[in-house]
């Protein structure tokens, strides 16, 4: 297998090289792509996270070492454009460097190596590239997985070539893996004392400062006393802004401190909701105004949702209430505060599993069931956990840190 994937990624590089030899100098992208990236070595950490949602993933962890060991020298890849730009502006300093990652060829991968020289090798979630793997062994490198896992689908592709991701995962250092069945899909193909699982590391992102100085200020801005009750609904979707609508107008009768905030999932929608609440004869304000006439307020700007959860009493989660499979459930609960969301989550039923099994929201049926909570949490009748900090202090990413600190 491995000597068929070599020949064919180096007729992907060759190819791509071709096409893109124009801008290879002048795009920092691509040059990370061809491993023509200045000498960064040496580095503690070379941390590999494909993607924006790697990305985002490993941002506790750097964060925690750097917590730990000041002087820690971190380089991350990306895959992706949007992964490469989030890491830029989230991660780049003094001490963290970011580029592309290296098209998968061993006279690509040597070069970067040669280039980052890392004490330890780390890879997010799921990315097996053998010539980086084999390289790393090659030279002695630990090689460390973080977050790992293995679903069901990508288990019975890799059993068909069983002997080569043998003998890949068997020269890692450490596997640590987010479930119990990615533990038992894992030990297929490498020894149990290299796997341990110890859960998600995106349940650890760190909680956002939740003072009443700020809440106040939030509120202030949005024209809302301190003593009423807001629900924020975020990232709603087509559809999902009527319901609340309906629902809105019922709960004002009995409750006049009552206050919906809508922040829609794409902006450009403002003025379709803007004509629905018209069409209902509901008054509503745009972010930003003080003005106190009006209890719901329409988001036209990106950017705000964090703080407008951490205002809240109580948050909504949109693309829940339709089928489109639930955005993120999270940001609420890292702002301190309750969610409740649809039976929509299939993109995110991790999520929705942690957020359930440690009480820090709840599950509605429909937008009836969605009344009725609302309701019994303005009356307070509904009790949550809220996330603390200190939540995080055994966490998987501390542990991770932990373990990557001992290494150095």
């Amino acid at each position: 297998m491995l000597f068929i994937y070599n020949i064919l990624i180096q007729i992907v590089a060759f190819v791509i090289y071709l096409m893109k030899q124009s801008s290879i100098e002048s795009d920092p992208q691509w040059r990370g792509r061809f491993a023509k990236i200045k000498q960064v070595s040496p580095v503690d950490f070379w941390i590999h996270a494909a993607s924006v949602g790697e990305v985002k993933v490993i941002g506790h962890l750097t964060d925690l070492l750097h917590a730990q060991k000041k002087n820690v020298r971190i380089h991350i890849t990306t895959m992706t454009r949007t992964g490469y730009n989030t890491a830029l502006d989230r991660y780049c300093s003094e001490n963290v460097s970011v580029t592309q990652f290296p098209f998968d060829t061993k006279q690509l991968i040597q070069k970067t190596f040669d280039k980052i020289n890392p004490k330890v090798l780390v890879i997010a979630e799921t990315e097996i590239w053998p010539n980086m793997i084999l390289e790393a062994a090659k030279r002695n490198i630990p090689i460390v997985l973080i977050n790992g896992r293995m679903s069901a689908k990508a288990f019975n592709k890799y059993k068909l070539f069983q002997k080569s991701f043998q003998m890949l995962l068997t020269k890692y250092t450490k596997l640590f893996l987010k479930t119990e069945n990615d533990y038992n899909r894992y030990l297929h193909f490498t020894k149990k004392e290299l796997v341990q699982v110890i859960g998600d590391m995106k349940f650890d992102a760190p909680m956002l400062e939740r003072t009443q100085q700020k809440v106040d200020g939030i509120r202030l801005v949005c024209g809302i006393d301190s003593d009423s009750f807001i629900l924020t609904a975020g990232s709603t979707r087509p559809g999902e802004e009527e319901l609340l609508a309906d629902m809105f107008l019922k709960i004002i009768k009995e409750h006049k401190t009552f206050n919906l905030i809508i922040a829609p999932r794409h902006i450009e929608r403002v003025n379709e909701i803007k004509n629905m609440l018209l069409k209902k004869s509901i008054q509503f304000k745009l972010y930003g105004s003080s003005s106190k006439h009006e209890s719901v307020i329409l988001v036209d700007k990106v950017g705000l949702l964090q703080n407008l959860y951490l205002a809240s009493d109580i948050a909504f989660v949109g693309g829940t209430l339709v089928d489109v499979g639930g955005h993120n459930l999270l940001e609420p609960v890292w702002a301190g505060v309750p969610v409740i969301f649809g039976q929509s989550t299939y993109n995110v039923n991790e999520s929705k599993e942690h957020i359930l099994s440690n009480n820090y929201g709840i599950q509605v049926d429909n937008v009836n069931d969605l009344y009725e909570k609302i309701v019994q949490s303005i009356n307070k009748e509904l009790q949550f956990k809220i996330k603390k900090t200190d939540d995080l202090k055994h966490s998987a990413t501390q542990k991770i840190a932990d373990y990557l600190l001992e290494m150095i």
